[in-house]
């Protein structure tokens, strides 16, 4: 069944920062090494590379309180946790998330007459967790 995504959750190390959230994106990837042999007419790849993760978010951009809570995320590491809905983790609700830092982080960015938004970079360090409960 379609969903329309409209109430995701966000939040970082213990702030939930859901209200400032436009858009957000969690990013998995894996390398698959090649495997290719001398006689092989195809490329061959194997899977069980390393594992890499990150989450790209706009924010609406505020000066009151997000941007003191990004720039003090900006450069070190904090915990971020990503869900559909605000609604709590379950199996149709998965928490995705770990320890991330915030790589890209422009706190003045737009273009005159429009809305501010901030687009953010988070790396993650380590694995990213899958929780349904």
């Amino acid at each position: 069944m379609a969903m329309v995504f409209k109430n995701a959750f966000v939040s970082l190390d213990t702030t939930q920062i859901t209200a400032y959230v436009k858009s957000v994106t969690v990013n998995l990837s894996a390398d698959a090494p090649e495997v290719t042999a001398m006689g092989d007419d195809s490329r061959a790849y194997k899977g069980g590379g390393l594992e890499s993760w990150s989450a790209d978010i706009t924010f609406m951009g505020d000066f009151v309180a997000l941007d003191a809570i990004l720039n003090g995320a900006f450069n070190t590491t904090s915990a971020l946790s990503v869900r559909p809905t605000t609604e709590a983790i379950g199996a149709t609700n998965p928490s995705y998330g770990g320890v991330v830092i915030l790589t890209e982080y422009p706190p003045v960015t737009g273009n005159v007459g429009d809305a501010m938004e901030i687009n953010a970079t988070f790396l993650g360090t380590g694995d990213c967790a899958r929780a349904t409960a």
